[in-house]
């Protein structure tokens, strides 16, 4: 056996809440599948602890972790040294820790989400795209859409006040195509606008409760069975999520997201170590995991 195959490898989760994670199990499947022994842990932190645990993780032997709600800035700004990828989105879901302490932050929901979409998308228009949400995860979508071609970008939220578009530059370089709009997401709705045939959810939606705003199903309707939906959420069943039924009523094809997770995961963990593991190898323990309940 290498020395490498001996090395315990210790990753984490940070974030406040994260006891209904599912990452520990994607990452277990993936330890196991390169016959690695090491362990996943979840990290509930406040932001009032988060310098002092972050300096404390170099020394506890974590190699990286993972960054959820509502960390994913603030670690982003104590990052030694930044991916591109994590550059464009201002925000960092994965984090490297070298010997030498450093951190290094990384985002693997944009190449995930790209990915995802390339495979998924087939021959539809990809010129135009509805975004519902402007936080990190839409970020990440605009940025994978622009990389892809699409021009015509619109933002649904329901505080148009709260947002700006500002957050969708770096540097001086717009990641958001030649246009980008945002609309309030009922007024939208209402004045009848041309739904593109991609609508992608990076809101929490169908999350915490099954009801959704009338808004959406009449979105979905003018979309069509043309269109694409893909939902950011997951569902910690067998079901499927609220938008996705509703989606699906319409006859619109989709993505759910646990692939997303599965994909952004096995990105992650080949960030960490430099062994590529199959996204399904995480799927299926992410499905298997929900089933169980």
């Amino acid at each position: 056996m290498s020395r490498e195959l001996q090395v315990f490898l210790l990753l984490g989760l940070i974030g406040h809440p994260v006891s209904h994670s599912l990452s520990p199990a994607m990452h277990l499947a993936a330890m196991k599948h390169i016959g690695r022994d090491g362990d996943y842990r979840l990290i509930d932190v406040v932001e009032e602890e988060l310098d002092a645990k972050l300096s404390s993780m170099h020394r506890e032997g974590y190699a990286g972790f993972n960054v959820t709600i509502p960390h994913k800035r603030a670690i982003f700004a104590r990052c030694t040294g930044k991916s591109e990828d994590a550059v464009r989105t201002r925000a960092v879901n994965t984090v490297k820790i070298y010997p030498d302490g450093k951190m290094i932050g990384h985002n693997t929901d944009l190449p995930a989400f790209r990915k995802a979409l390339e495979e998924n998308f087939g021959n539809r228009n990809r010129q135009r795209a509805l975004i519902l949400g402007a936080g990190g995860a839409a970020r990440a979508a605009v940025a994978a859409l622009v990389d892809l071609d699409f021009q015509d970008i619109k933002l649904l939220v329901r505080n148009p006040e709260k947002h700006t578009l500002g957050d969708f530059f770096y540097g001086d370089k717009l990641i958001a195509g030649e246009t980008i709009n945002m609309h309030r997401s009922e007024d939208f709705v209402q004045e009848e606008h041309d739904v593109p045939q991609l609508i992608v959810n990076c809101t929490p939606l169908g999350q915490a409760s099954n009801e959704i705003p009338d808004w959406v199903d009449v979105m979905f309707k003018r979309a069509g069975d043309r269109a694409f939906f893909f939902d950011m959420v997951y569902s910690k069943n067998e079901l499927p999520t609220p938008m996705i039924d509703a989606a699906t009523k319409h006859g619109l094809a989709f993505i759910d997201g646990k692939e997303m997770l599965a994909r952004q995961a096995a990105l992650a963990f080949e960030f960490w170590t430099e062994k590529s593991v199959p996204p399904d190898v995480m799927l299926s323990a992410l499905r298997e995991k929900t089933a169980l309940g």
